[in-house]
């Protein structure tokens, strides 16, 4: 008889990360951190020097760290947007006229393939100069980084799921955010071959009720937005060891 299966036993299996497939991981985002590291010190150098970079720019620099750092290719465009622009939740049409004051905010939302063809997923929001925060800047980031920590230190059970991650990490989010910033996606999704991967799936939804195993990999990445101000999103990819 045929039976008709709901999901993919498939999926399931390669959710479940081998003890060397981690180690890769823990290798290729390294890597991914130096690449983010490098890109915000060349900007803030810019700037201090009075050198106009525009999103575009900042968006190829991106690109050609990854591929300085080995990257084979890219996880999916960069999101590098400033200004109100990092409201947009999936910005991937930086603009060459647009230029990065000094003072406002910057999202970065990257990642990267590498020989072991596993794909990185990490966002960064900071500060263009590296000073000078205004009072909702300051809110809204600490809001944001309240909610990721609740995440990343979430005391995982046997029986934890997803949805349980998600409504922990957004209690604490939507308890700090100042008024008119919302929390307006996920809390985070399984990463492997490819970069949005289920399961897992962090969030409110019943597939997000599924409980969490050993070796499951996903992101931890709250975020609040307001198109008239901008946004601040803060994103680790971590790991159930």
């Amino acid at each position: 008889n045929v039976i008709e299966l709901k999901e993919s036993p498939i999926a399931g299996m390669k959710a479940i990360k081998t003890p060397a497939e981690l180690e890769h991981y823990r290798e290729i985002f390294l890597k991914t951190d130096i690449v983010v590291s490098r890109v915000i010190a060349w900007l803030n150098q810019n700037l201090e020097y009075g050198v106009k970079v525009s999103e575009k720019a900042f968006s190829d620099k991106v690109k050609e760290l990854f591929a300085e750092e080995g990257a084979t290719g890219l996880s999916f465009e960069p999101i590098a947007a400033s200004g109100k622009n990092t409201a947009i939740i999936h910005f991937t049409t930086p603009d060459e006229n647009k230029f990065i004051e000094a003072g406002e905010l910057v999202l970065l939302d990257c990642g990267g393939y590498f020989e072991g063809v596993y794909a990185t997923d990490q966002t960064r929001t900071f500060l263009a100069g590296g000073s000078g925060a205004q009072v909702w800047q300051k809110k809204v980031y600490t809001a944001v980084l309240k909610g990721f920590l609740r995440g990343i230190n979430f005391e995982i059970a046997e029986d934890t799921t997803g949805f349980d991650i998600d409504a922990a990490v957004r209690e604490i989010v939507n308890a700090n955010k100042p008024e008119g910033f919302e929390f307006s996606h996920g809390t985070g999704h399984g990463v492997g071959i490819m970069v949005h991967e289920a399961p897992p799936r962090i969030g409110s939804s019943e597939a997000s009720k599924a409980p969490l195993k050993v070796g499951m990999v996903f992101t931890i990445e709250p975020g609040l937005y307001n198109e008239k101000f901008g946004g601040v999103r803060i994103e680790n990819t971590v790991a159930i060891a």
